[in-house]
């Protein structure tokens, strides 16, 4: 019969005390190097919470999520205040107590930095027994790396001229932006002779009569004339919000034009005046009936259509 996990944490941890090393200790009981190292991390918890685990009070994941403190006092506390409650199995309950002034592994400010800097910067980082939970110790350290790095960041993106940058980790929220307006790139204009070039290869590609020089080509004019960028004057006007990405990964969000500035920016033919809506206009009410106004608004967007199609 297979020892309890509390047994089999004892009597790993006792062939230690006799000088015994991990790896005999696995070869004596036919287990792996890291079972042994998890069970005895089980072995040192406190006495309390291993009896529990012993009598079968609590699960074996439970009692896994006090490895991640090495603080047998705040063990305890936490121990004896979930003790009978329905959080008393919760491992994520269990794990947030104890790391309470920690940060979890998965947030985006952990993702963003990565473990390897953190902990080159002399950050320490906690793990619970199965080593599936990662803990940043020094969230203050954490949060100093993140801005520096979106610090840099932003000055790369203020070098490519834009009017201003807002750095912040999660972003502004909607309530804050709805009020920006927005410009969006522009495509980039052909050179003289591109297009013809483009459309002579687009040609025998579809015969089936271009060279690999040819097709190579065409994908190089493809690229660059679907390409889209923004202007200077939109530069000039807009900015850039700099953040973390909810994968944590950085975060971009370009031609973003303040509510003070929108003005300035619509007079440069860079952005579009602030939409208002005919029911929430405090303005006095205009000579044309709303359904006559909705159909020649239809009729401009039918107008726009058909000189897209035409001149693409």
């Amino acid at each position: 019969e297979a020892l309890h996990p509390a047994d089999e944490g004892r009597a790993y941890a006792a062939m230690e005390a006799q000088g015994a090393p991990v790896p005999q200790i696995a070869k004596a009981f036919g287990v792996t190097v890291r079972h042994v190292a998890g069970r005895m991390k089980l072995a040192k918890l406190p006495d309390p919470i291993l009896d529990a685990l012993r009598a079968n009070e609590i699960t074996l994941d439970a009692a896994a999520a006090y490895t991640v403190t090495d603080d047998p006092e705040r063990a305890v506390e936490v121990f004896t205040r979930l003790k009978g409650t329905w959080q008393e199995d919760n491992e994520r309950t269990i794990r947030n107590q104890l790391m309470a002034e920690s940060t979890e592994g998965d947030s985006r400010l952990a993702k963003f930095i990565g473990r390897a800097r953190y902990e080159a910067e002399g950050g320490h980082v906690t793990e619970d027994l199965f080593g599936a939970e990662v803990y940043f110790d020094d969230p203050e350290l954490l949060a100093d790396l993140a801005m520096k790095q979106l610090e840099k960041a932003a000055e790369d993106v203020e070098v490519e001229g834009w009017a201003w940058t807002d750095v912040s980790f999660e972003g502004q929220p909607y309530d804050v932006t709805q009020h920006y307006g927005r410009t969006y790139p522009q495509r980039v204009e052909a050179e003289d002779g591109e297009a013809e070039r483009y459309d002579e290869l687009a040609d025998k590609i579809e015969m089936e009569d271009a060279t690999p020089e040819e097709e190579a080509e065409f994908e190089a004019l493809e690229e660059k004339l679907s390409a889209e960028t923004y202007t200077d004057d939109q530069k000039a006007h807009a900015g850039v919000f700099v953040s973390i990405g909810y994968n944590g990964k950085l975060s971009l969000s370009y031609g973003n034009v303040r509510p003070e500035d929108r003005d300035a920016a619509v007079e440069a033919g860079v952005c579009s005046a602030p939409y208002r809506s005919p029911s929430s206009s405090a303005e006095k009410k205009g000579p044309y009936s709303a359904k006559l106004e909705d159909d020649l608004r239809l009729v401009r967007t039918c107008a726009v259509q058909t000189a897209l199609l035409s001149k693409p």
